[in-house]
């Protein structure tokens, strides 16, 4: 029995949208050209089926372990197997994204042994040539220690007016720099406080820009000057156990 669809949150302004162009047109003929090679093999051994890709094919098989070169099979995938497929990728790449997590951790960790041995000048920093902010292994591999300026807002609303600000006005008087009140060696005078002059380089994130458009179309209001609305296909995986609560 096929469950009854509900309606979707965007049901009703979807059908007047144009259907969203590749963003990236050289990465979606990388997409088309793997597209192109995927297929369906069976393993000689149990007959076991899958769907491959790619100029490379698994000789070892997943089902009964045998070693053999797959044989091909004419026939498409079904969708079914496209999304078992697809479902083992995902598993993959989460597998890789808790890799790249632990390492990232175990690098932070390092790198602040290492930034605590150069500040206690441990030995073997400064050896082989290098300066004292060196360290560099019999093999040549070399890692450095430096400091460097780094900015971070601590007042989100003051940074904005900065930014925006004109860099030929003073933010507290408005007056140019050359203006009487700008003289610090006269009392009552204030030095001059520019503003960034930024206003062109500061931008909604993109996925703030989206939900307001999304907001604005379900209320049926006109879009942000400077933007469009498209319909965007996208791929909801929901494991075995989980509960879809999307819309």
């Amino acid at each position: 029995m096929v469950a009854k669809q509900r309606a979707g949150k965007y049901d009703a302004v979807l059908p007047a949208l144009p259907a969203l162009p590749p963003e990236n047109p050289t990465y979606q003929a990388r997409v088309q050209a793997l597209k192109d090679t995927v297929r369906k093999v069976a393993c000689p051994s149990c007959g076991d089926q899958q769907v491959v890709w790619g100029e490379t094919e698994e000789r070892v098989c997943g089902a009964c372990g045998g070693e053999a070169t797959p044989i091909p099979i004419d026939e498409p995938p079904s969708a079914a197997e496209l999304v078992a497929a697809y479902a083992g990728r995902r598993d993959e790449q989460e597998q890789v994204a808790a890799t790249v997590s632990r390492l990232n951790l175990e690098i932070e960790m390092l790198s602040q042994l290492i930034q605590s041995s150069q500040e206690r000048k441990a030995e073997g920093w400064g050896d082989y040539g290098v300066q004292g902010n060196a360290l560099r292994l019999a093999n040549g591999d070399t890692i450095r220690v430096r400091k460097e300026p780094y900015g971070q807002v601590t007042d989100k609303e003051a940074f904005r007016r900065w930014c925006v600000a004109p860099p030929d006005a003073c933010m507290d008087c408005g007056e140019g720099e050359a203006a009487p009140g700008h003289d610090v060696s006269v009392d009552g005078a204030h030095p001059f406080h520019p503003g960034g002059g930024m206003e062109r380089q500061l931008q909604l994130w993109p996925s703030t820009m989206n939900a307001v458009v999304k907001e604005r179309l379900i209320a049926g209001d006109p879009l942000p000057d400077g933007t469009t609305a498209w319909a965007k296909t996208k791929i909801v995986f929901t494991p075995s156990g989980s509960v879809y609560t999307g819309d």
